[in-house]
């Protein structure tokens, strides 16, 4: 990775967040503590001057050098001490019990003192107001010892109790590391809130280009990973932009196409059928009879493929008229059985209908239903002739009723002609039937083909 570009990465970035969080720690702590001492001396009246821990480690340290000194020695440095302390109370009590000195020499401090006195005084003087520390003078009790007292308001830390004076301490360290912990954690939330609002556009204009198939570029306002990401979903939305409006494009190309051919076709087709039809008027050998019969089907075949190929144009650009109405199917179905009747007896074959006598109604188009019928009727009679069987029949069910049609020619996969000729016709069965909302598959074999046309509902009678 290039330093520019490592610069600019979210790494470094972050990093940038940590350094912040580093540098301001000192200056938060500076202000917890200075905030603290201002709110003793607001709320409690205590203007902050000495340490306790501080003194009663100054005390003893003092004690300690003083063990050895003679008693002229040992009153001019508790003098000093006094004047280093000067609100504060400093006596000495000897080995025998005898105070020796007391600054200030009127201090409420007894002249003599007993074992009991001493321990008394100690006991009374635990947690209590003035502060005192009291030190032997060497390692022997013998040897005496000096008490310092300082009132309590001199202090930073107030120590009324002995409970308050562990726990304040305690509270003041986890006051630090939650206000610490509180820092870190807000400078991350607000580096990782601009990460997730731009993952949430990404993520918005994805799901509009699912849902809607329209590609939206999102802004891209950074040089980092996300931004790296923004622009090759950028470019991706464009390219696939273009690829649509490009298919498209071609789509419309081929349906003009498609109708424009079906136009011309139509004209030469028509003379082709005038002249085919002349010719049938004249005598003709046996031979030119069937040659004319074969031509006249062709021509009628062909008229069939190009109405298909119009038929599927429209429907596929939704420009095929479409008005759906509640129909007898039934009813409407033996109809259209009774027009193919003619053909079908003229190609030999046997026709069985089994229709049901009671009514049956679905939401359809008149001329869309028929053309169905139309198409599976055409397949029957040009690719199953050799069955010579055509059957039409209704299967009623609790939740589905289908319209059945069933050849006994050779099937569909089984006849060349068949699965090429058929494509457009049962493309045409598949659209129309899909808009109307219904159902249809057909199952072929050697044995013959049945097509169905299902509603995945219980009949309606009138």
């Amino acid at each position: 990775m290039s330093e520019r570009k490592w610069r600019k990465s979210l790494l470094a970035k972050y990093l940038v967040v940590v350094v912040i969080f580093i540098a301001l720690v000192p200056l938060i702590n500076s202000a917890i503590v200075w905030g603290y001492n201002r709110f003793l001396a607001v709320e409690h009246g205590i203007t902050p001057k000495y340490e306790y821990r501080e003194i009663e480690k100054m005390w003893h340290e003092a004690a300690r050098k003083m063990a050895d000194d003679s008693d002229a020695v040992r009153v001019e440095k508790l003098k000093r001490l006094k004047e280093t302390y000067p609100e504060a109370t400093v006596f000495w009590v000897d080995g025998e019990g005898v105070t020796r000195l007391k600054l200030p020499q009127d201090a409420d401090v007894p002249d003599e003192w007993t074992a009991s006195m001493a321990v008394d005084f100690m006991k009374s003087s635990v947690a209590a107001d003035p502060f005192t520390v009291v030190a032997l003078l060497g390692e022997d009790e013998q040897d005496g010892f000096m008490t310092i007292q300082i009132p309590l308001s001199l202090f930073s830390v107030p120590v009324e109790q002995n409970m308050y004076t562990m726990l304040t301490p305690i509270v003041a360290f986890f006051v630090i590391v939650g206000l610490n912990v509180g820092l870190f954690v807000f400078l991350s939330w607000l580096f990782f809130t601009r990460i997730r609002r731009r993952l949430t556009t990404l993520q918005q204009a994805m799901r509009e280009a699912e849902m809607t198939g329209d590609f939206v570029t999102v802004p891209v306002r950074r040089d980092d990973e996300i931004a790296d990401l923004e622009r090759s979903f950028n470019r991706m939305a464009e390219q696939l932009k273009e690829s649509r409006e490009r298919e498209q494009a071609e789509e419309q190309l081929r349906r003009e196409l498609i109708a424009n051919l079906s136009h011309d076709l139509r004209t030469p087709l028509t003379v082709i059928r005038g002249h085919a039809y002349s010719l049938a008027q004249e005598e003709l050998s046996e031979k030119g009879a069937r040659s004319l019969a074969v031509i006249d089907d062709k021509i009628r075949y062909l008229g069939e493929l190009i109405d298909n190929l119009l038929s599927f144009s429209l429907l596929s650009a939704g420009k095929y008229p479409y008005r759906p109405e509640r129909l007898d199917v039934v009813r409407l179905l033996r109809a259209i059985t009774a027009s193919w009747y003619p053909l079908l007896e003229r190609e030999g074959f046997d026709i069985e209908v089994t229709l049901p006598e009671q009514e049956i109604y679905w939401e359809v188009d008149r001329q869309w239903f028929q053309r169905i019928w139309d198409n599976l009727f055409q397949n029957a009679l040009r690719y199953a002739k050799e069955g010579k069987y055509v059957g039409v029949s209704a299967q009623i069910g609790n939740e589905r009723t289908c319209l059945t049609l069933e050849d006994r020619g050779p099937g569909l996969e089984n006849t060349r002609t068949a699965s090429k000729g058929a494509g457009i016709g049962l493309s045409i069965v598949s659209l129309m039937a899909e808009t109307m909302d219904l159902k249809w598959h057909i199952e072929s074999s050697e044995q013959g083909t049945r097509c169905f046309l299902c509603k995945d509902s219980p009949y309606s009678r009138s």
